[in-house]
């Protein structure tokens, strides 16, 4: 079968969609470790990534327009276009928080204590978990791995309001450190913020394979037991 020149378009904009996809994944894997080593040169790459994100996700927006307006797509083709839209809004945004993140780390001198303090490794890993399965769900189309990244986010909410709460009390005790505290405060909550950005991109996905809104069903599991 011929493949028409919308269709081309489409696969182009896929193509891109995956690659936003690819350098979020290494932003987020590179900032994760750079809290722990600070190593300069990984901090200040993470840093120069911006720029090459925010190219991709000018061009991915004109890509989506083009397609909505000069060819007026319906069905999954719609679908697929607007929910390229929202999952690169999102691949986007979890971009700007690993920069963030990484712009602190130098800023003040927390400590490998206090990292231990907020379970720093075991948060790091959750969020590690969440991103590769939204890009997972984005390369594969496979609406199973929404249940996973859902149940990760739980898991990840309860730690990290759990030791929000633990940071302002070693605020209250350890005046000295009130500036590497609040940086670690920072961190813990943008990790939070990519937490729930995997799960945006993940009931996306769901969207454009079963045409079917999850939002809802996920905020009933998260009230469920109450």
């Amino acid at each position: 079968m011929i493949e028409t020149h919308f269709q081309k378009q489409l696969s182009k904009l896929q193509n891109n969609i995956l690659n936003m996809s690819s350098l979020i994944e290494e932003q987020v894997k590179n900032v994760l470790k750079a809290v722990v080593n600070r190593e300069e040169e990984l901090i200040a790459q993470i840093v120069a990534t911006e720029n090459l994100i925010n190219n991709l996700d000018n061009k991915i927006e004109k890509q989506c327009l083009k397609l909505v307006v000069l060819h007026q797509p319906v069905a999954l083709d719609l679908r697929i276009i607007f929910s390229a839209i929202t999952i690169n809004n999102n691949l986007e945004r979890i971009g700007d928080l690993t920069v963030k993140i990484a712009e602190g780390i130098n800023a003040f001198n927390y400590t490998q204590k206090e990292l231990e303090l907020i379970e720093y490794s075991k948060v790091a890993v959750i969020v590690k978990k969440m991103v590769v399965f939204a890009i997972a769900s984005i390369e594969n189309q496979d609406v199973n791995i929404a249940n996973k990244i859902i149940a990760l986010e739980n898991e990840l909410n309860t730690i990290s309001r759990l030791h929000l709460v633990t940071l302002k009390e070693y605020m209250k005790n350890n005046s000295e450190q009130i500036d590497a505290s609040l940086t670690l405060y920072e961190m813990l909550h943008s990790l939070e913020r990519i937490g729930d950005l995997t799960t945006n991109i993940a009931e996306e996905v769901y969207f454009i394979s079963e045409a079917e809104n999850i939002r809802h069903k996920y905020e009933a599991s998260l009230f469920e037991n109450e």
